[in-house]
């Protein structure tokens, strides 16, 4: 069922209100694993319709994917190939063993793409490929 615009506006004025008069705000973490932070250089090739590369500074790591910014962005969707450091995929594939690697790059699913007001870099949020998933 569709909400009307009357209905989203109420939403948000109850929100606002709730927030309003309310001293803490509860919020529900939805990640699975923590996230380290990582300064480094990446590079990576992204495919979905055409191919994309390029490279990247990394933010973060965990288990489950990472985050970097770079001036070319891929699709939302994109396969992704990384080649980080022989450190770095060490360090990933003892964490997760179901980690999908090929030849030294890791293999992964662009979730996320956000433009960084400012700048024309993009953050770019990479889900890891499981083996068997």
């Amino acid at each position: 069922m569709k909400k009307t615009n009357n209905q989203r506006k109420e939403r948000r004025k109850y929100v606002r209100e709730k927030a309003k008069n309310s001293s803490a705000i509860e919020v529900r973490e939805k990640r699975k694993y923590i996230r380290g932070a990582l300064n480094d250089t990446i590079t990576f090739t992204a495919c979905s319709h055409t191919l994309t590369q390029g490279s990247a500074a990394s933010l973060d790591v965990s288990q489950n994917g990472i985050l970097f910014i770079t001036h070319t962005p891929p699709k939302i969707g994109a396969l992704i190939t990384l080649k980080v450091n022989q450190q770095l995929l060490k360090r990933c594939l003892e964490l997760e063993k179901l980690l999908q690697e090929n030849n030294g790059e890791i293999l992964g699913k662009a979730v996320r793409v956000v433009k960084e007001k400012d700048t024309n870099n993009y953050q770019i949020a990479v889900a890891f490929l499981k083996k068997g998933l």
